[in-house]
């Protein structure tokens, strides 16, 4: 036919799911209830829980996941195994041009990791302590100082006494 579709039957002899194709569309559906659970349309834009993955953002619609109905919250999980490292990477292009920028996790040090250039430019570890350029995490007592206007700000030691003390006047 014009929309060629397979189902799949259990014995109750009522449709349960079916995978259609035809109108430049491919759909999935689960027919007990009669929700399309994922779409790839014409211009291969993929939709979960959602019929119309072309409508959002056309910088960002290539997958469109939303919650179910019933739920509020959607979201995607990477999961990589205990010692190694799952992530988004972007890319223009393959091998040294595949991961020219990316947010990853690293589970065996449990640190996120934010690069670009190739490059980590900025860490976040398990106690919360920041890197900048990879795994310069400061020492204690340094503060993040300014290199000019486009340059990458770098830990120092403060110059001079930075400290200083308020006492609050007492009320009557």
């Amino acid at each position: 036919s014009s929309d060629p579709t397979i189902v799949f039957v259990d014995s109750d002899n009522n449709p349960d799911f079916d995978i259609k194709a035809g109108g430049g569309r491919f759909a999935i559906r689960d027919s007990t209830n009669n929700v399309e659970r994922v779409r790839i349309d014409s211009n291969g834009k993929i939709g979960i829980n959602l019929t119309n993955p072309g409508d959002y953002n056309s910088s960002a619609n290539n997958l469109v996941v939303h919650s179910s109905p019933s739920v509020n919250d959607a979201g995607i999980t990477i999961r990589s195994n205990y010692a190694g490292t799952g992530g988004l990477y972007f890319a223009d292009g393959t091998g040294t041009s595949s991961d020219k920028g990316y947010i990853a996790y690293g589970q065996l040090n449990d640190t996120m990791y934010f690069g670009v250039n190739r490059g980590s430019k900025l860490q976040i570890n398990s106690s919360g302590a920041f890197g900048l350029a990879g795994s310069n995490y400061g020492s204690s007592g340094q503060v993040l100082t300014s290199q000019g206007s486009g340059s990458a700000p770098q830990w120092a030691s403060p110059a001079g006494n930075t400290q200083s003390s308020y006492v609050a006047a007492p009320t009557n």
